[in-house]
């Protein structure tokens, strides 16, 4: 038994330093690297948004506001932290971030849309957050989500087991680092498509959606609102377009957007609809029926950055 246990400390051992090593080596890399999935994560936990005008909200933030007409027009740093696939409690998670590691902004728009306030159980491209898990803001957001597991928690290297891509760029961000290259300005990216079709494929399947308003989400939103008006920061509503068919998939849509607009004037909050607009009429400006491709991005963020003026000074 003595032996067996000498044997299997001499293969744990070493198996052990290989993990550590391995799993410090990948995550600092991954620390350093400007890949879209990452930047905005970095520039947020390394303190490097100091911006005068934040831009909150889900991928349509992400897509619909360009950062680099903002600035053009304000003269006001600013980023975009519009993150895909999530909904207003990943958004907080950000927020507290920016709070605790970067410099407070003097506005901040926060996108609205139908989902916003809804809640989703697994953790989407759970990849994007494998260098940070030992972040405790962080980690105390992604631990309220399936995905990963005890192991992934609490053994080295084991999450990064499998994931070639991540592994990969690691690598090419050590041994070339002249390659470590983004695609990103400030947070804001957007994919230069026509119409995908893809809205009439989920037409094809089911005639409408419902979506649910998570009443914990609704408390968080109020909450954050509030905490925003204390620390004198100014907050914009800003409804971007949407397709008007994908519009009227929605069958409690006029329900979210009463709740969007009954906050705005309980806590004072300019709100810039725009669901009726003449974008929103025309494909060539979508590639889907939420999303702006980059001619409609371009075109819709300088009309916002227009009326914004009466707000943002």
């Amino acid at each position: 038994m003595k032996i067996f246990l000498i044997k299997f400390l001499f293969f744990l051992i070493p198996l052990l330093f290989i993990s550590f090593l391995g799993d410090y080596v990948i995550t600092k890399q991954l620390l350093k690297s400007k890949d879209k999935n990452f930047v905005v994560w970095n520039d947020l936990v390394f303190g490097r948004i100091h911006s005068e005008i934040l831009i909150y909200g889900t991928s349509r933030a992400r897509a619909h506001i360009n950062t680099k007409i903002l600035e053009d027009s304000f003269h006001l740093s600013t980023y975009n932290l519009g993150i895909d696939g999530y909904t207003f409690d990943m958004e907080y998670c950000r927020h507290k971030l920016v709070m605790k590691y970067n410099r407070k902004p003097k506005y901040i728009i926060q996108t609205l849309d139908y989902h916003m306030l809804g809640k989703i159980e697994n953790l989407y491209q759970y990849e994007q957050f494998y260098p940070y898990i030992k972040n405790p803001i962080i980690l105390n957001e992604i631990k309220n989500y399936n995905g990963f597991t005890w192991f992934d928690y609490n053994i080295p290297f084991v999450r990064y087991y499998g994931s070639t891509k991540q592994l990969v760029s690691a690598a090419n961000i050590l041994l070339r680092p002249s390659h470590n290259k983004g695609n990103r300005y400030k947070g804001f990216y957007n994919y230069n498509q026509s119409w995908t079709g893809e809205f009439e494929k989920t037409k094809a399947i089911q005639d409408h959606i419902y979506q649910k308003i998570d009443n914990k989400s609704l408390i968080l939103f109020e909450k954050y609102l509030l905490d925003l008006k204390n620390k004198n920061i100014k907050v914009i509503f800003v409804y971007t377009p949407e397709y008007i068919e994908g519009q009227k998939f929605v069958s409690n849509r006029n329900e979210i957007m009463a709740i969007y607009k009954n906050i705005s004037m309980k806590y004072n909050i300019p709100f810039l609809d725009y669901s009726s607009d003449s974008i929103c009429l025309s494909k060539d400006y979508f590639y889907n029926a939420e999303h702006l491709n980059l001619k409609g991005t371009n075109l819709f963020s300088r009309k916002l950055t227009s009326d914004l003026k009466e707000y943002i000074k």
